[in-house]
C-alpha cells in the first residue's frame, strides 16, 4: 500500500534524502540540480510553503515530489517560476501513476513546468508542448554554418578591437559583478514589458543566499561573466550542482549589442567551461533562434497542469478542457495571445504570494502587453 508523508525541509531524514540522491543518479534525465534535494534546502531557506511528499511502501521511500504548497489543494514545482523542469522522482518500478501521487498527498492539482518524466508517470498529461536547449560538452558541437561563423568572427574581432582581449572568468565571486547582473537583467525587463521577476522579496533571498554559498557548496549560484578588456560584456547566472550547470539568468551591457555578446558567449562556452569542469550546460526553454545554432542537445518538455482523482480535482480538469476548446474556438492569432496571457498571469501567480502583490501584477502585465507585443516584433 501507499502512503505519503508531507515532509519540511528541516525535517527531512539522512535516510530519506540518500534515497532520494539515489534515485536522481540512476537516471540521466533526473540530472538537473533543480530536481535534487540541495535546491529543495535551498528553495526552504526563503519559502515556508516548501514541502516535499515522501512516497512509501511498506516503510521505505520508492519517490518525492518536492513542491510548494499553495491553498485550496494546489501545488508549483518547488522555486517555481525558477523550477525549469518538474518531475516526480522514483525509481523504474515505482509502480504508480502521478494521479494517484497525487490523491495520496492531498494535491488537488499540480502546475507542471518542463515535465521530465523519464518512466511516464505522467501519461494523462496534456499539455503544451516546449523545447529545452543545452550543451554536453562530452559530445561534439553542433555544426554552424560558415556564414554564421564568418559574423561571429568579424563581430568578436571588433570587439577586441575596440574594448581589448576577451575573458571568460567562470564561477566569478565578484559582488559588484552580480549586482551589476541583476541590475542589467531588470532594466531589460522593464524595457521589454515582461514582469520583473527578480523583484520580489523571496526571489532577491533566493538568488543572493545561492551565490553566497561557498564553491565548496554541492549546490552553488553559479556567474560566468565575459570581458573585454577591464570592459564587462555579458552574464549568465544559474546553479551548478557536480558538473551540471543550469542557467537561469543571461545579460549583457545594453551600450555593447551591437555586438552579438549572447552569440559571442555560445561560441566560446565549450573551452571556458569545460576547463572548469563543467560537462552539462543546460539553458532550458526559451529563445530557440539562437540557442537552437549553438546547444548539441535539443529534448521536448511540456507545460501545464495534472489533476488529481478525487470529485474535485476531476471537475477542474474538466473546466480546464473546456477552456482550451473555447480558446481554440477564437482562431489561431487570437488562441496563442490568450495562452501568452495565461501563461503570464500564472508567473505572476508564482512570483507573487499575496492576493494584492497579484493584483498589481496581474494589472501591469495588461498594460504592458502592447509594449510586449512591441519589443517581440
Amino acid at each position: 500500500m501507499l502512503t505519503c508523508d508531507l515532509v519540511r525541509s528541516v525535517d527531512l531524514s539522512a535516510r530519506d534524502e540518500s534515497l532520494w540522491r539515489a534515485m536522481t543518479a540512476s537516471n540521466p534525465a533526473f540530472g538537473s540540480p533543480l530536481l535534487s534535494p540541495d535546491f529543495f534546502h535551498a528553495v526552504a531557506r526563503v519559502r515556508d510553503d516548501a514541502h516535499v511528499a515522501v512516497y512509501r511502501r511498506n516503510g521505505e521511500a520508492v519517490g518525492f515530489l518536492a513542491h510548494h504548497r499553495r491553498p485550496n489543494g494546489l501545488a508549483r514545482p518547488i522555486g517555481a517560476p525558477f523550477s525549469d523542469y518538474t518531475a516526480l522522482i522514483t525509481g523504474p518500478e515505482a509502480g504508480f501513476s502521478i494521479e494517484v501521487a497525487l490523491k495520496t498527498a492531498g494535491i488537488r492539482q499540480l502546475q507542471v513546468i518542463g515535465l521530465i518524466d523519464p518512466y511516464d508517470l505522467f501519461s494523462d498529461m496534456n499539455g503544451a508542448e516546449d523545447t529545452a536547449f543545452g550543451f554536453d560538452f562530452s559530445q561534439p558541437d553542433n555544426v554552424v554554418s560558415p556564414k554564421r561563423q564568418k559574423k561571429m568572427r568579424r563581430r568578436e574581432q571588433k570587439l577586441i578591437s575596440d574594448h581589448g582581449p576577451l575573458q571568460f572568468r567562470v564561477g566569478d565571486r565578484e559582488a559588484v559583478t552580480f549586482e551589476r547582473m541583476l541590475t542589467w537583467k531588470r532594466a531589460q525587463t522593464h524595457q521589454t514589458g515582461i514582469s520583473d521577476f527578480l523583484a520580489p522579496k523571496w526571489i532577491q533571498a533566493l538568488m543572493h543566499d545561492l551565490f553566497a554559498l561557498p564553491p565548496e557548496s554541492p549546490l552553488q549560484g553559479h556567474m560566468t561573466s565575459l570581458y573585454a578588456g577591464e570592459r564587462l560584456v555579458a552574464c549568465k547566472f544559474g546553479v551548478r550542482l557536480g558538473d551540471y550547470l543550469h542557467s537561469w539568468i543571461s545579460t549583457y551591457d545594453p551600450a555593447l549589442r551591437d555586438y552579438s555578446p549572447g552569440l559571442l558567449f555560445l561560441t566560446h562556452a565549450r573551452e571556458a567551461m569545460t576547463e572548469a569542469g563543467i560537462r552539462v550546460y543546460d539553458m532550458a526553454t526559451g529563445a530557440p533562434e539562437y540557442k537552437g545554432i549553438y546547444c548539441n542537445q535539443i529534448h521536448k518538455v511540456y507545460n501545464g497542469r495534472v489533476f488529481g482523482p478525487t470529485p474535485q480535482g476531476q471537475r477542474d480538469k474538466a473546466l480546464s478542457q473546456w477552456r482550451s476548446r473555447r480558446i481554440a474556438q477564437f482562431g489561431h492569432r487570437p488562441a496563442a495571445a490568450l495562452q501568452r496571457l495565461g501563461r503570464r498571469m500564472d508567473q505572476i501567480a508564482t512570483l507573487e504570494l499575496d492576493t494584492p502583490q497579484r493584483i498589481l501584477g496581474m494589472a501591469q502585465a495588461l498594460l504592458s502587453a502592447p509594449q510586449r507585443l512591441k519589443s517581440s516584433g
